[in-house]
């Protein structure tokens, strides 16, 4: 049976974190050097971690390495989906790239039996960041993707050609630029969907009418929660078959009451976490930490 969300996910707790100026171009929601953001990101993490545990999330958790400062958005470089395959993605930054290690590759070929290799599209400069790039409605098989430097339109044709989903690609700016990454502007529960249409410049009605076709609760967005992450969020399960979304402290206090009603419709909670270091200095929330384990 496949199901939406995932009571099983990956973490990796950063061992290098600071600002990473090799993606700082294309990311407005990196704000800045930090002092210490090493300790304090640990220290977020961690606690984000253990919130997941207490609803009882299951999390595996391994330690990322000194010279990968953005390992801690495991879901970037590596997605695995049903009935037993994962998939390899190419990625823009040279210093990303590295994320891919051998050890946690062995882990998931041992998990499952087939593997997908986009990665050597590197070399023609085309990209697609996992799950970053593509929010995926696993149910539906239906793949939104905002089309930016970091998620090519033809890397996203073939991965849903391979993967049989639908594709639904439409373009977005917020503050004059396409966001970076598809899952700050939007996601995908079994029952709600966030979305930020305001931000939308191209096929607006192709991704509301998709989420309305699917029986989604859509909550509507504005620019300035996506500012405060409220994009970035993710439905999780726990072992006892609980629905729970899972977003940084700063999205949920960005959120009106009217549409945390809307949210708790359909999830038994939201857990939300403070995760302010690793927002201003990496530019992800959430989302970006949690790579879900089929």
């Amino acid at each position: 049976m496949i199901r939406q969300s995932a009571s099983h996910l990956l973490m990796i707790e950063p061992r290098g974190f600071v600002r990473n100026t090799q993606t700082a171009s294309d990311n407005a929601f990196q704000k800045g050097d930090i002092p210490n953001s090493q300790e304090l990101a640990i220290a977020e993490h961690r606690e984000f971690r253990n919130r997941l545990i207490e609803h009882g999330v299951v999390v595996t958790c391994v330690s990322g390495r000194p010279d990968c400062p953005d390992d801690i958005f495991c879901n970037n470089w590596i997605s695995n989906h049903v009935p037993d395959r994962f998939v390899l993605y190419p990625m823009k930054a040279e210093n990303r790239r590295s994320e891919r290690r051998a050890d946690l590759i062995r882990m998931f070929t041992d998990r499952y039996s087939a593997m997908l290799d986009l990665s050597g599209h590197e070399k023609d400069s085309l990209f697609l960041e996992g799950t970053g790039s593509m929010v995926l409605d696993h149910v539906n098989r239906i793949a939104y993707v905002c089309v930016s430097d970091r998620s090519d339109e033809t890397l996203v044709e073939k991965w849903c050609e391979e993967l049989k989903f639908s594709p639904v690609v439409f373009r977005a700016e917020i503050g004059g630029a396409a966001p970076y990454h598809t899952n700050v502007l939007m996601y995908v529960g079994t029952k709600i969907a966030g979305v930020c249409l305001d931000a939308i410049t191209s096929g607006k009605e192709a991704v509301a009418e998709s989420l309305k076709q699917t029986g989604h609760d859509i909550v509507e967005l504005s620019t300035d929660q996506i500012g405060s992450f409220c994009g970035n969020a993710l439905e999780v399960s726990s072992t006892d078959d609980r629905r729970y979304l899972v977003m940084s402290s700063r999205a949920f206090e960005a959120m009106r009451d009217d549409q945390l009603s809307v949210l708790r419709k359909h999830v038994d909670a939201i857990i939300h976490s403070p995760l302010n270091t690793i927002e201003d200095c990496g530019g992800g929330s959430a989302r970006c930490c949690l790579l879900e384990l089929f």
